[in-house]
């Protein structure tokens, strides 16, 4: 029985591990394993640096029905979505982000926050829901919120000057809309001075219930 402090085998199963995907790797160890007999799972393992229930595994697997091509786990394995994982995630974050955005009940086609991801993703953690802001953007943006990077101090004026924008922007689209125009969707942004770089810190605008040819009122939201 060849031993897993044997080098020959330990430095042959390190140099092709990294060349497999994950279930190549498992098929290989558990061959291995069966060919070394009694012990080879815990010899293997050892050996691989890996744990035993991996290999384990993969000898159950060289016996088993073959995955179809380019699947390397069963159909319904795997780690779930975050979202399937905490069903209360979406629904909090959807109301972090409306909290700051129109007032009232009437119909708007703009929605918006004041609130940045990072801000968003800390409110979520305290809530029950440990989220990070990278997180919290790509759930935004699957809900159709776009990030606006800010404008220099000078420029973007207070927060309450930019909500008015938004709703005044929100107002003169419902009207278009409502007359069966069109709406086009534009977007500028100020001048970069020479030797000057522009901030961002990741905002949210969302445009939800209007036509796909849409105005999108681009405002700095940043505070």
């Amino acid at each position: 029985m060849m031993e897993a402090t044997d080098g020959p085998l330990s430095r042959a199963l390190l140099r092709l591990m990294p060349n497999l995907d994950e279930r190549q790797r498992r098929l290989a160890l558990g061959a291995v394993a069966e060919g070394l007999g009694r012990g080879g799972i815990r010899t293997v393992a050892k050996a691989a640096r890996v744990a035993e229930s991996t290999v384990s595994r993969g000898v159950r697997e060289l016996d088993g029905p073959r995955l179809p091509a380019g699947r390397v786990r069963r159909a319904g394995a795997g780690r779930k979505p975050l979202t399937e994982r905490d069903p209360g995630l979406m629904p909090a974050l959807l109301a972090l982000a409306r909290s700051t955005g129109p007032e009232g009940t009437g119909r708007s086609p703009l929605e918006w926050t004041t609130l940045s991801v990072r801000e968003i993703a800390q409110a979520l953690t305290l809530l029950g829901h440990p989220v990070g802001p990278d997180t919290a953007s790509s759930l935004l943006k699957a809900e159709g919120f776009t990030l606006q990077p800010s404008a220099y101090t000078s420029v973007r004026g207070t927060r309450e000057h930019r909500i008015a924008r938004l709703r005044h922007g929100a107002a003169l689209l419902r009207g278009f809309t409502d007359a069966g125009h069109p709406a086009i969707r534009v977007r500028t942004e100020p001048a970069v001075e020479p030797g000057r770089r522009a901030r961002s810190c990741g905002e949210c605008v969302q445009g939800r219930g209007a036509p796909q040819a849409r105005s999108a009122v681009c405002a700095d939201l940043c505070a």
